[in-house]
């Protein structure tokens, strides 16, 4: 007998006789057709929470600003804490037990009850290491699941959130404003104002930018491509800012200011301290680089700030009862009256005639109280009612004129008829006109005007080289006879309606602009025409 095949007889008995087989390696060996039995779940184990998330959701620059949520364990029975833990990216995620391990300082406890946990870690909590949780860093969370010791022996750790970076970002600026206000034909006509922030602390600087117009707004990844000579630093002082470019500042690109473009400003507010990631405020309104002279903002109703580099003036801008009228914005009425940025600094305050859409003798009381430099003129019909003495003495007899020069301001003051409208005789209102001249230019305001050749035959308005006529284009005062008189009486350079209903814009515009083909249109308080 071959003595290997007894062998190998002798070791099938042993195996069979201990209830094994022997396969054989080969193509001819059959597996074993019964599986593994699945393991029996520890009934010593506890439950595992589940849906773990983290975000950043504050900005105090610790752990403070890591926010945890997780779903319980379906069976909590055996719970008796769960300890959420902070682990840094860049480290490995501890076992079971080495999370159950960790000291106090390194997690956070909650105990078992009902629905969805949401926690905020507290600021002074480590990570997982024993390190300070801080900005510039990506963490996620774990939840450990402790046993009580009795039903249960066995801890439970969940998988680990998705990674949530921790960031503090600068605090933006807000009521950001800016204006053209002179024509110096560099970026010096430019003035920015904004507010700053409670948090100031967190900026380092801030960085006043020209974006024009045709670009897509900075965000906070294109403001990092902003060069240097394309911004102005301004230091953080606790206050809020007012600002002139300086003439040589640039526009986002770099590039000198063009005449005829329009820009907006933006700040960047670059961070300090816990805020290691920089901020960009939103887009200022926009505001055209221009060489022209004269400013002639519209405030609402017959209301008009006109302003050159050196004088401001307001024309019906401190009225009463707007109503059925173009209202003047309650921000743009408190910054007049009060006479702070942007609409302070009047020199002169017109007034055209005694109706409450036009003039109210208690706002120009205190708006006097509050400009102390500005100066008035009107009818004597309203400013009898002013107890100020900077009422400018000058009233012209019926269709005739009288000059006075204000503050450096040269006005021609016209007492013109009021018109009727509305079935209502005005006739013996005083209606004063002006012939403005500021910045090389005659900008002329009407009023209540009657349209009438008598009412201009005096003047010699048409003679003049007038730039500007701002007139009343409402109900029956738009028809070609009117515009008649205007053109023989006035012949401006361009025509300006104004003192419109809301209520009929869609028709009233209309006919204006079939009356006064190439005439500008006040209809929106703040938009600006310059000249």
């Amino acid at each position: 007998m071959n003595q290997r095949l007894v062998k190998y007889d002798y070791l099938s008995i042993l195996l069979i006789g201990a209830g094994l087989t022997l396969g054989c390696g080969g193509d001819s060996g059959e597996p074993d057709p019964t599986p593994d039995p699945q393991p029996t779940p520890d009934p010593t184990a506890v439950g595992t929470a589940s849906a773990v998330s983290a975000t950043d959701a504050g900005d105090v620059g610790n752990a403070g600003d890591i926010r945890v949520s997780f779903s319980r364990a379906s069976d909590e029975s055996g719970i008796a804490e769960y300890r959420i833990v902070i682990v840094k990216n860049s480290s490995n995620t501890p076992s079971v037990d080495a999370a159950a391990a960790l000291v106090s300082e390194r997690y956070l406890t909650i105990l078992p009850g009902s629905g969805q946990v949401t926690q905020r870690i507290i600021p002074t909590q480590k990570d997982s290491d024993g390190n300070d949780i801080q900005n510039g860093s990506t963490y996620s969370a774990i939840i450990l699941s402790v046993a009580n010791g009795t039903s249960a022996t066995i801890n439970a750790i969940s998988a680990p959130s998705p990674t949530v970076d921790l960031n503090t970002r600068a605090p933006t600026v807000s009521s950001l404003f800016f204006d053209d206000l002179t024509n110096r034909g560099d970026a010096s006509d430019f003035e920015i104002s904004f507010r700053t922030s409670a948090l100031e602390n967190l900026v380092q600087e801030y960085r006043v930018v020209l974006v024009p117009s045709a670009n897509a707004p900075l965000n906070n990844q294109t403001a990092v491509t902003v060069p240097a000579t394309g911004y102005t630093v301004i230091e953080p002082t606790g206050n809020d800012v007012l600002v002139r470019l300086d003439p040589a500042a640039t526009d986002s690109d770099g590039n000198p200011l063009s005449v005829g473009t329009e820009y907006f400003a933006q700040v960047i507010s670059i961070g300090a301290g816990i805020a290691n990631l920089n901020a960009v405020s939103s887009p200022s309104n926009s505001s055209e680089f221009s060489d022209k002279t004269v400013k002639i903002t519209y405030l609402g109703n017959d209301g008009v700030l006109i302003a050159d580099s050196l004088n401001r003036v307001i024309v019906d801008g401190l009225p009463g009862n707007l109503s059925g009228w173009v209202a003047i914005p309650v921000g743009v009425a408190s910054s007049v009256n009060t006479g702070t940025h942007p609409y302070g600094g009047i020199d002169l305050v017109l007034i055209t005639h005694n109706h409450g859409d036009h003039v109210n003798t208690t706002t120009v009381n205190a708006f006097l109280a509050n400009n102390p430099n500005a100066m008035v003129i009107g009818p004597p019909q309203i400013v009898g009612g002013i107890t100020s003495n900077r009422v400018i003495p000058i009233s012209p007899a019926f269709q005739q004129k009288a000059d006075t020069t204000v503050n450096g301001v040269f006005v021609e003051v016209l007492h013109l008829r009021h018109f009727n409208q509305f079935g209502m005789d005005f006739s013996t209102t005083q209606n004063f006109g002006y012939v403005i001249h500021l910045g090389g230019k005659k900008i002329v305001h009407l009023g209540d005007v009657d349209y009438a050749d008598d009412n201009f035959q005096n003047f010699s308005l048409d003679q003049q080289n007038i730039d500007a006529v701002l007139i009343p284009t409402f109900n029956t005062l738009i028809n070609a006879a009117n515009r008649t008189v205007i053109v023989d009486n006035i012949n401006p350079g361009s025509v300006i309606g104004l003192h419109l209903r809301p209520a009929q814009f869609t028709t009233e515009i209309a006919a204006v602009m079939s009356t006064y083909p190439g005439a500008n249109l006040f209809t929106v308080p703040l938009q600006v025409l310059r000249y």
